[in-house]
């Protein structure tokens, strides 16, 4: 323990030696500090903080173009010349030539450079951007891409495998670039390994902006200093006003701080997945939590039916109306969030069910012995209940089954029909204790900041967007749903988060101490 203190004394030291280095760069270049410094230790890592009590509105940073490294600003580099040399550049399409050309120009982009001058460019004071990247160096950027394969698998399924999606096209690009550009410019690209790639990655994931407010531009911007900034999207008192030293621009705050008081800035309001994926933390019990469900008619029904028809017409305007993605006739994938059960069962989510339930019932008892395909449509049940009782049945169905999805083990070497469930007793003693140790505060959410946390907490919320709708199902009147906890709230109980029983499906996980 003591070791591990000096370590992290050792580790803010260092960046707080970087912070100043890059505060006097800055300044060297014509931006504007005020009112402002940086802090390092603690689970939270760096953070900005007030120097002073700063009054609402209050301008604290204004930076000129030069000192915002974005894709476009690494071309004029010695790193983006090589890169150019080697490659050609293309900003999303491919570039026009023959096959083999065309496939390795859709892997080379702008962001490439970026990834590789990141990685390999000098961080000396005379070297573009040099003090900038000694400070991003130092970063405790831990995103899943740089996970070990033990700590990925403690995932859900579904978030595993959008990482292994994103994963493939990332290490194209790597492949693409090296050895080739280590062989050719060995002074350039001396030690350009696949891990020093995924912490590019996950340093440009983790902290770029946009130029502007509103910018439609694919490419962001890293900016100094604004990356210390923790993220909260309600208790955030930063806005950002865009890249220039002019009057209106700049980052300033939106109450009155006091000083000490941390600066925090809303990356948005984003589920457990977008930001374990993109910054390799989650919240604890996430407002913004968003669950993903699926409404698919079978491919055993008679799809040039009338009643077939009718059903995924019904279903698709359902769809069109909720904001769903469409997947063709007969199929919709609805995002939902705690906010839309505050009110009781939202009518689109309803009619999918319906639409759905319909063309269960539209199929007859013939296609009865295919019910237990796993598709959630009782076709012998829809058609001998009323209509609505038959799609309320279908609905909680669709959502107990997405519950056990969730609830399982991500494990690629595990079939997850046939994987442990993590639910019971077990798994609500180990989510607690969870809770207990990896809890870092922040604004005015607690915060997981572990591979084995983030898993847990995004289980934790997801589950939680379930149990809320299943409410609706069961209640006429919906129950309050809890807000997130404020530091000076007093202590309660944590909720659970186990899944209720589908049949006899799910088992308590032997070892209650780590399920996952």
């Amino acid at each position: 323990a003591a070791a591990d203190e000096a370590t992290g004394e050792a580790e803010a030291a260092a960046q707080l030696a970087a912070a100043d280095r890059l505060m006097s760069w800055l300044r060297g270049h014509g931006a504007f500090i005020d009112g402002v410094r940086v802090e390092a230790g603690g689970g939270a890592g760096r953070r900005l903080v007030a120097a002073r009590d700063l009054p609402a509105g209050f301008c604290f940073l204004r930076l000129p173009a030069s000192c915002g490294l974005s894709p476009s600003s690494c071309l004029g580099t010695d790193v983006g010349k090589a890169v150019q040399k080697r490659h050609q550049l293309v900003e999303g399409g491919s570039a026009e030539g023959d096959e083999a050309a065309e496939d390795e120009c859709e892997k080379v982009t702008h962001r490439s450079v970026l990834y590789a001058f990141l990685m390999a460019a000098s961080q000396d004071d005379s070297a573009p951007f040099g003090p900038f990247l000694a400070h991003l160096r130092l970063s405790g950027v831990g995103t899943p891409f740089s996970w070990s394969t033990q700590d990925r698998a403690r995932l859900p399924r579904p978030l595993n495998d959008d990482l292994e999606s994103y994963e493939s096209h990332i290490l194209g690009q790597y492949q693409t670039l090296f050895p080739s550009l280590s062989e050719a410019f060995p002074e350039l690209f001396p030690n350009c390994t696949e891990e020093a790639w995924r912490r590019a990655h996950g340093l440009y994931s983790s902290y770029d902006f946009a130029a502007s407010p509103g910018s439609s531009e694919d490419d962001g911007v890293l900016l100094p200093l604004l990356d210390c900034m923790n993220h909260d999207s309600e208790a955030a008192n930063v806005e950002w006003g865009g890249l220039s030293l002019e009057e209106s621009c700049g980052a300033r705050v939106t109450r009155p701080v006091r000083e000490g008081e941390e600066l925090l800035y809303s990356y948005g309001c984003k589920g457990n997945a977008e930001l374990v994926l993109g910054y390799g933390f989650a919240v604890w019990d996430n407002p913004h939590e968003a669950v993903t469900v699926r409404f698919e008619f079978p491919g055993d029904l008679d799809s040039t039916a009338d009643a077939w028809l009718a059903a995924a017409q019904r279903l698709s305007q359902a769809a069109e109306d909720w904001g769903a993605d469409q997947h063709g006739l007969g199929s919709a994938s609805f995002q939902l969030k705690l906010e839309h059960f505050d009110e009781g069962m939202p009518k689109p989510l309803e009619e999918a069910a319906a639409a759905c339930s319909s063309a269960a019932a539209s199929a007859g008892a013939a296609a009865s012995s295919s019910a237990s395909q796993g598709d959630g449509l009782d076709r012998q049940g829809a058609g001998a209940r009323p209509p609505a009782a038959a799609a309320r049945a279908l609905l909680r169905r669709l959502l107990l089954r997405r519950g056990q999805e969730l609830m399982r083990k991500a494990d690629g070497a595990v079939d997850a029909e046939a994987a442990p469930s993590l639910s019971g007793p077990a798994w609500e003693r180990y989510e607690k204790a969870l809770r207990q140790r990896d809890s870092v505060e922040v604004g005015c959410h607690p915060c997981a900041v572990t591979p084995e946390g983030c898993a847990v907490a995004t289980r934790s919320s997801q589950v939680q967007v379930l149990l809320a709708a299943l409410d609706c199902l069961e209640n006429s009147t919906p129950k309050l749903r809890r807000k997130p906890k404020r530091k000076a709230a007093p202590k309660q109980r944590q909720p659970t988060t186990t899944v209720p029983a589908t049949g006899g499906e799910g088992k308590d996980p032997a070892d209650c101490s780590n399920p996952i």
